[in-house]
């Protein structure tokens, strides 16, 4: 779900950026293939053409666009490849990946590290949101 809460959130700051009408932005969405990662970028690259945010947002929404991204990849892992139980504790899953030699295809996720990541998502959200509202402050 954070997931999911950090990708609109994402897609409704580059909106904002872009003031473009809402079918606008969905053919631009669409036609132009634009994936969320992609979208981050954009904003990022926007944000060197608007000087007029200060500083220290301008530092919060990189800090939550990288962070996105990194968690992007990270998601990808965890959805788009094998699971499976491994070993006696619950808490252990292993992932068959074929980056990793044969004599040891799996890599061992802890359960604590996805919580942890789901938390980072929920704080990227709330940067992002911040940033949407101050877009926005009659939506606040």
């Amino acid at each position: 779900m954070a997931y999911t809460n950090s990708e609109l959130a994402v897609k409704s700051v580059l909106f904002n950026f872009l003031r473009l009408p809402e079918k606008e932005f969905a053919i631009l969405v669409e036609f132009g293939r634009l994936k969320v990662p992609d979208m981050a970028t954009i904003i990022k690259n926007l944000l060197d053409q608007r000087p007029e945010y200060e500083v220290e947002k301008r530092h919060e929404l990189i800090w939550a666009l990288n962070k996105f991204d990194s968690l992007s990849q990270l998601r990808n892992t965890y959805v788009h490849w094998l699971w499976m139980p491994y070993g006696e504790e619950a808490a252990l899953v292993s992932i068959k990946s074929k980056m990793n030699p044969p004599e040891d295809p799996y890599i061992y996720v802890n359960l604590e590290a996805l919580q942890e990541a789901e938390s980072e998502l929920q704080n990227v959200v709330a940067v992002l949101a911040q940033f949407y509202f101050d877009l926005n402050p009659d939506m606040a």
